[in-house]
């Protein structure tokens, strides 16, 4: 029983045709070429457009950025960052309508007299006392070539964290643009996660480990944990509703309780300064959004855990894979026009999945691998089709002209047996026949005649019977 069935299965194995399998063999070698490589400026604008399409994602409006600019400089009459007169005078209005927390994303100066150090004292029991009424302050400092900049020393205690804004410049599409949030740096909360976590303290008294927040990742280089965030709004419009002016907070020109039980970051947006500037997903060349405007956004993600989980590399590739194996059978069994279609389908299909994928659950699936998959395909099976195709009607004609060929020689045939041939015997019979009445002939004649007359008979019907086929 085993051998009947083992020579069966060599039968069949015999009677396959080895040559549908070349294209697939062939798809199979380019996708796992393919998936070998990455393709991070493609992906990167499939990122950038989900982002940009993330519908179901919306600000709460708890965080207002007040703006230091040129507008200010010129009203106060100092420059950037300003007196700490000045900063008292701010302080002393911005804290009437009862804010929940402080952000200073501001540089300040150590102390350059006598006058300066006492309006340090006063600033600093200013802040001293709206967090002993259960006020959040956090000071956002930057990092440069001789290392972080902190405050003075009596704004140290007072508590800081870097807040550094990172960009793609040497990783996934190197081009500078900000798609992740720093959590975690050496052991130490960033800017951005510890006013997140007060803030949760404070409303719901819950708090975020780094490592907690979805499709976080811990790099050794730089000794720090980053997460990919959703932006909740376009960094780069700039709306009165959450931006107001540095000086008109320090004259009080603002809406009573606009500062209320919201987070308030404080930072400089100069357009002269191209450094008060970056590249966000909404924006790249000329269109930069303002950085006080993206550490809102990043901090308003956090306390939402609005990140982005990145689908491990390996699945996007055994899912292009399985998309290569599927589209190759169905191109192989259907029309060029309805693989087309097919093709287009599961390419609009993909598009669609991923960008659910991103603003439904917050999942970020490669496109580059799938996409290219599909093109890899598609190029490899339609060009075989073509040929196959080629190949037939070839046949065809070929076959069509032997065919006529045959047809021209039967015709042939047929004339020749019907005239070349049938006459003669026609007129052989009809002569024994004449021979036979017309003439005295003894029996012997007579029979030999019978002989002629019945074999000429015999001949014509075999050449008639030879006809009708």
């Amino acid at each position: 029983m085993k051998k009947i069935d083992l020579k069966n299965t060599i039968t069949k194995l015999k009677k396959l045709e080895y040559n549908n399998f070349y294209p697939l063999f062939f798809t199979l070698i380019f996708i796992l070429i393919l998936i070998q490589y990455s393709f991070h400026s493609l992906d990167a604008i499939f990122y950038d457009l989900w982002v940009r399409g993330d519908v179901f994602n919306h600000s709460d409006d708890q965080i207002v950025s007040i703006v230091m600019d040129e507008q200010s400089d010129q009203f106060l009459g100092e420059v950037y960052p300003y007196t700490y007169a000045t900063h008292n005078r701010f302080l002393d209005k911005l804290l009437d309508d009862k804010p929940l927390g402080i952000g200073y994303l501001v540089p300040f100066l150590e102390p350059e007299s006598d006058l300066d150090e006492e309006y340090l004292k006063k600033l600093r029991k200013k802040i001293i006392d709206f967090r002993n009424d259960g006020g959040l302050f956090r000071i956002g400092t930057d990092k440069d070539a001789w290392g972080e900049q902190i405050p003075p020393a009596n704004l140290r205690d007072l508590g800081y964290s870097l807040a550094i804004l990172n960009k793609d410049g040497t990783v996934f599409a190197q081009d500078y643009v900000t798609r992740r949030a720093i959590l975690n740096i050496s052991g130490e909360d960033s800017f951005h996660l510890w006013m997140a976590n007060s803030f949760l303290q404070k409303k719901r008294n819950i708090s975020y480990d780094s490592k907690s927040f979805t499709g976080s990742y811990y790099d050794r280089e730089s000794d720090a944990t980053f997460a990919m965030f959703r932006y909740a709004k376009d960094p780069t419009i700039i709306k009165p509703l959450e931006t107001i002016p540095f000086h008109k907070v320090v004259v009080g020109n603002y809406p009573r309780g606009f500062f209320k039980n919201k987070i308030v970051l404080i930072g400089s947006s100069y357009l002269s300064n191209s450094g008060d500037f970056i590249f966000t997903p909404f924006g790249k060349e000329d269109a930069k959004a303002p950085k006080l405007n993206v550490h809102a956004q990043i901090i308003e993600a956090l306390i939402n855990k609005k990140t982005i989980f990145q689908l491990p590399d390996w699945i996007t590739d055994v899912i292009a894979v399985l998309i290569a194996i599927f589209l190759s059978f169905v191109i192989s069994r259907v029309q060029p026009a309805k693989g087309l279609a097919i093709t287009m389908m599961i390419m609009v299909s993909i598009f669609l999945i991923t960008y659910l994928s991103f603003i439904l659950f917050g999942v970020w699936i490669k496109v580059s691998h799938l996409t290219l998959s599909v093109f890899v395909v598609y190029y490899i099976w339609v060009p075989f089709r073509a040929i196959g195709e080629y190949q037939t009607r070839y046949a065809i004609q070929a076959e069509s002209k032997m065919l006529k060929k045959v047809d021209k020689l039967k015709a042939t045939f047929i004339s020749l047996m019907s005239h070349d041939l049938k006459t003669p015997v026609a007129k052989i019979a009809g002569i024994a026949d004449i021979l036979k009445v017309q003439y005295e002939n003894t029996s012997k004649q007579d029979e030999l005649l019978g002989n002629i007359i019945n074999s000429t008979q015999e001949l014509n019907n075999f050449i008639t019977s030879i006809l009708d086929l």
